[in-house]
């Protein structure tokens, strides 16, 4: 449920500003031939990102006078018997429009076709990405606290956002390096056995394959488990449960036998070309002959001549017969071998 509250959360913490819904009716696109100064007239003194820039009714009437212009209230208002004055929406981030102003940025760079518009909407606010248009970093500084000053990660983030992340950063990572830019981002906190990174608990080295059993879907978001798994359980020479059984490698046949022939691709996701594998122990004592009973059943060389191996290169019996100590005879040189 937690993972569903941050994905709904997440729409909202990368959505641009909102534009507040108003009682006033206005078209930028009527007024096109008036300059942005002329009804903002306050942006030019502007520090604050919370200051209020939108006209009042005395900027309104120097045109709307009931000469030049009707001046009814209805031109301008929804509802003509209760006027609302435009909403001041909360802004808690640091924004100068007269340092902008200062630099001579058009006001279209930001705010986008705003003169085209009869009624706008959040695309003409602009987003983090229209500030990195600017703000890249060399001209112009990027780092957070320049618009952020107070920044608090749960702020900017939902909760269990350390966790529901992944989902995010798998289909929209440009938005995630909008704020974090560093080359290395993903591998401070996923690097090694995060021993001492935030991903997972401490000592989770140790622990890890109480998940790993029961919780293989969450493992899979971020590591493709059987290469990952091999690379550690190979170097430190960690060994599946069932291997402790009694009789696991030894006895006639060994408990081992009954697994793999369950299923053969899992024993081999670990005992690839590098490690064991099935024909450095069972070797057929009389090679060519397929008698040794711990492999092949009884009678098993009266059907050599006739097996799918002939026509199927992708037979399970190349699992082992391409491997181990007579390798170099080839698949077929186990059987049709160069007599002694």
């Amino acid at each position: 449920m937690a993972i569903i509250f941050s994905l709904m959360m997440i729409s909202a913490l990368f959505a641009t500003l909102d534009i507040p819904k108003s009682d006033i009716i206005f078209s930028h696109k009527k007024h096109s031939d008036l300059s942005c100064v002329d009804c903002h007239s306050t942006i030019e003194e502007s520090d604050k990102s919370e200051d209020k820039n939108l006209p009042n009714m005395d900027i309104c009437t120097e045109c709307h006078d009931g000469e030049i212009l009707p001046g009814e209230c209805s031109v301008c208002h929804i509802d003509k018997d209760n006027p609302q004055a435009s909403v001041n929406p909360k802004r808690d981030f640091v924004f100068s429009h007269r340092r902008h102003l200062e630099r001579e940025t058009e006001c279209f760079s930001c705010h986008g076709d705003v003169n085209k518009r009869d009624r706008l909407t959040s695309e003409n606010m602009p987003d983090m990405g229209k500030c990195y248009q600017c703000h890249e970093g060399i001209k112009v500084p990027n780092y957070c606290e320049l618009c952020h000053a107070e920044m608090k990660l749960r702020k900017y983030h939902p909760d269990d956002w350390l966790h529901a992340h992944q989902y995010l950063a798998s289909t929209r990572k440009e938005k995630c390096i909008q704020c974090h830019q560093e080359e290395d981002l993903c591998q401070k906190c996923h690097q090694g056995d995060n021993l001492f990174q935030t991903t997972h608990p401490l000592n989770y080295y140790y622990t890890h394959g109480l998940d790993a059993r029961s919780k293989e879907k969450d493992c899979l978001s971020c590591h493709l488990t059987r290469e990952f798994c091999n690379t550690c359980h190979s170097q430190e020479g960690g060994k599946p449960l069932n291997h402790s059984i009694p009789d696991w490698a030894s006895g006639k046949p060994g408990r081992h036998g009954e697994f793999a022939k369950k299923d053969m691709e899992l024993c081999a996701s670990c005992h690839d070309r590098v490690d064991p594998i099935c024909t450095w122990c069972h070797r057929d004592r009389n090679p060519g002959k397929g008698n040794d009973h711990n492999i092949h059943p009884s009678g098993f060389a009266s059907s050599l001549d006739k097996g799918p191996w002939h026509e199927d290169d992708g037979y399970f019996c190349y699992e082992c017969h391409t491997k181990g100590p007579r390798a170099e005879e080839g698949f077929c040189g186990y059987c049709h071998r160069a007599k002694d």
